[in-house]
């Protein structure tokens, strides 16, 4: 006689019979609820930059499960997100569990909330992520820079730097300027030539892309200025 039981977690089973003498040995499947998921992209900024129309692609990512996660995204009105998603399941480090990876690309609408789920046919309750928000990407103003032949100017890319020295890149009419990729720029001599030139200045994030920080525009101070004819007042003429 074999006594009844119920296990959740467990690798290996020993059952006794009634008088406790081994019977048999059963191995068993570990049930395992999938971790919380999280969104990749939202994990350094909860806001992430695009443009109107622009195409992006989030990652979602649960680790633990067994059976593996499912999941499932959404956007902030709770409704699910089903177009161009693909997922891929793979084993964790121990052997034992596993972790499921989803990618979603999406061309969102700015504002727009979106966040993942998590779960499998054991654990069906499932656990969501926290949200990250489409933003608005914002272009920096062009500055006016005023110079006059043979001047000499410093250009500052952005007041403060972190600790960690980002490498910048600088652009003059959107050819880069190469063996300058500190904060600051010095301009030396500058001619006419130059005059209506513009200067970019990007640095690097995080994840070795680089942003636009600020735009320059030079301009020649002390360029001709154009002469326009502007006929003078007629006298009225007597009459007699």
């Amino acid at each position: 006689r074999v006594i009844p039981f119920t296990i959740t977690i467990g690798i290996f089973l020993q059952i006794e019979d009634i008088v406790g003498n081994p019977a048999r040995s059963e191995a068993l499947t570990v049930n395992s609820e999938p971790g919380q998921p999280y969104i990749v992209q939202a994990m350094e900024d909860r806001v992430m930059e695009v443009k109107e129309g622009e195409e992006v692609e989030l990652q979602c990512e649960s680790q633990g499960g067994r059976p593996p996660a499912e999941i499932q995204w959404w956007d902030g009105e709770g409704r699910r997100i089903v177009s161009l998603v693909t997922e891929h399941v793979k084993w964790m480090e121990d052997g034992k569990t596993f972790k499921t990876i989803s990618n979603l690309k999406i061309k969102p609408s700015l504002g727009q909330l979106i966040t993942c789920s998590a779960h499998n046919d054991v654990f069906p309750a499932g656990r969501m992520s926290n949200f990250i928000q489409m933003g608005i990407k914002r272009q920096p103003e062009v500055e006016i820079e005023e110079l006059k032949e043979g001047d000499t100017v410093e250009i500052m890319c952005e007041k403060a730097t972190n600790s960690r020295l980002p490498k910048f890149k600088w652009l003059i009419n959107d050819a880069e300027i190469f063996d300058e990729n500190k904060n600051l720029l010095e301009i030396q001599q500058f001619t006419k030539s130059y005059d209506n030139s513009y200067i970019k200045c990007l640095r690097e994030d995080k994840k070795g892309q680089f942003k636009l920080i600020r735009v320059i525009k030079l301009v020649n101070k002390g360029r001709d200025k154009i002469n326009a004819y502007i006929p003078g007042k007629r006298k009225a003429s007597k009459k007699y």
